[in-house]
């Protein structure tokens, strides 16, 4: 029985040490159905669907401004110290890649205060930051064992999967 226990436990070892995010490998996804939300200002649905956002956005929210491919986006940038970092390192434009058909990343120039967390769920939108310095916005909502720091979300998300595509892509972000 000990050597079954111990045994699992090295399977689950390796397993979780195969699945990463931000270097090329695959991270979890339960290969749930895509679902774009749309955040919006002011009190928020009652639900107990993981993928649903609940937590309404503040109406004082710092907004930017994210341009792909000729559309815009407007995001709602969290309450911290590394939303306020990015939000000074605006404007930039960044080429960013393709991973795992829901996500771009970008390893920044230079890393942020972090204080990563884990979600249990992403959401199609979420602007995190994995690591100090890896800047990932997800087009598609699925479950993580991983943990970000969220530095903020797209409010409305339509077209947002199109907008980016299926390879790498060109992202401007403005204060």
């Amino acid at each position: 029985m000990k050597r079954i226990i111990i045994f699992l436990l090295a399977v689950l070892i390796v397993s979780s040490l195969l699945l990463t995010s931000c270097d090329g490998k695959k991270i979890i996804n339960n290969n749930n159905p895509p679902f774009e939300p749309s955040y919006e200002t002011g009190s928020a649905p009652e639900t107990t669907d993981p993928f649903v956002i609940t937590e309404p956005i503040p109406e004082d929210a710092v907004k930017i401004t994210l341009t792909v491919n000729g559309k815009e986006f407007t995001a709602a940038l969290e309450d911290g110290v590394t939303a306020e970092a990015f939000v000074k390192m605006l404007p930039m434009t960044l080429n960013m890649s393709e991973l795992n058909g829901n996500e771009k990343y970008r390893y920044l120039d230079s890393s942020l205060s972090a204080s990563p967390r884990h979600y249990g769920s992403i959401k199609s939108g979420d602007i995190m930051l994995y690591g100090d310095n890896c800047l990932v916005i997800f087009y598609e909502s699925f479950q993580t064992i991983y943990s970000y720091t969220r530095i903020g979300r797209i409010i409305d998300v339509s077209g947002l999967e199109e907008a980016l595509g299926t390879g790498d892509v060109t992202i401007t972000f403005t204060p």
